[in-house]
């Protein structure tokens, strides 16, 4: 896989990379400073904006659940 892009927060604990793979489909990952990949796309997307937009949902339901409080199941 190829990087396309690639940032860090400001305190350098997590790293987004934007991928695109052998099939020429975009995905994404987040990499712990461990180095360890704490989420991953599990589909690839034709191209990088899509593949933004999943992400981003993603992040929203996670910052959803969090002001919502965790809930029992």
């Amino acid at each position: 896989m190829k990087t396309i892009a690639k940032m860090s927060n400001y305190q350098g604990t997590a790293t987004i990379e934007f991928l695109e793979d052998a099939a020429q489909e975009y995905r994404w990952r987040v990499t712990a400073r461990n180095g360890e990949i704490i989420g991953a796309s599990t589909e690839g997307f034709s191209n990088i904006h899509n593949a933004k937009k999943n992400l981003t949902s993603l992040v929203l339901a996670v910052q959803e659940i969090a002001i919502e409080g965790w809930r029992s199941v």
